[in-house]
């Protein structure tokens, strides 16, 4: 009986910016028929690469390294790519971060008037806050909008799905509320936040 054995792959790329400049970050390649993950630093010209991976087919995704509340487009990782790593052969997935979109959130407070609050802009789904210590840690990796009176704006927004989370200060305590948003990364987005008279208070 002969016996074969399949010859790990490679996998490289590079991440750039809208301007076509390296990116640093980190690169993670996770497979899809066993769940495992392998991590990767981005080198400082843009390049990365894995070296030895089990042939099959990976979900590789690309997160920007970047300084929290300077830009939304340095917090948050790309879209996922799925690409097929074949024995013996190199793979490659490349990353372009967009310029990124617009989005402006509208507080609209069921007794009118002035929110007493913040709203901040986190990727992905992320549900209400029922801790304070959730909603401080959910507070450390948000990113803060420019506020005008009830309107709070966020540019350079890639492509994806987001959590807008708004935070209000009660008398002496703090209620939360989330409403999700999709971004296309080019299309400027509009929310509005219907704010009731009481939101659900994060306990100790």
């Amino acid at each position: 009986m002969l016996l074969t054995f399949e010859q790990p792959g490679a996998l490289e790329g590079r991440c750039l910016d809208a301007r076509s400049q390296p990116l640093v970050g980190r690169v993670a390649a996770t497979s899809t028929r066993s769940g495992l993950m392998s991590p990767e630093d981005v080198k400082p010209d843009g390049t990365f690469a894995f070296k030895s991976l089990p042939p099959g087919s990976y979900q590789v995704r690309f997160t920007p390294e970047g300084t929290p509340g300077r830009s939304l487009a340095g917090n948050v990782g790309l879209a996922p790519r799925t690409v097929v790593v074949a024995s013996g052969a190199t793979a490659r997935a490349d990353f372009t971060l967009s310029a990124g979109a617009s989005l402006k959130v509208t507080a609209a407070p069921a007794s009118g008037g002035t929110v007493s609050g913040n709203v901040l802009l986190l990727p992905g789904t992320v549900a209400a806050p029922t801790r304070t210590s959730d909603l401080s840690e959910l507070l450390a990796r948000a990113t803060r909008g420019a506020r005008q009176d009830n309107v709070w704006d966020f540019s350079s927004v890639p492509q994806g799905h987001y959590t807008v989370l708004l935070v209000v200060r009660m008398s002496h305590e703090l209620g939360a509320m989330v409403q999700g948003v999709d971004c296309d990364g080019q299309t400027p987005v509009q929310a509005t936040l219907a704010v009731p008279e009481v939101l659900p208070e994060p306990k100790p």
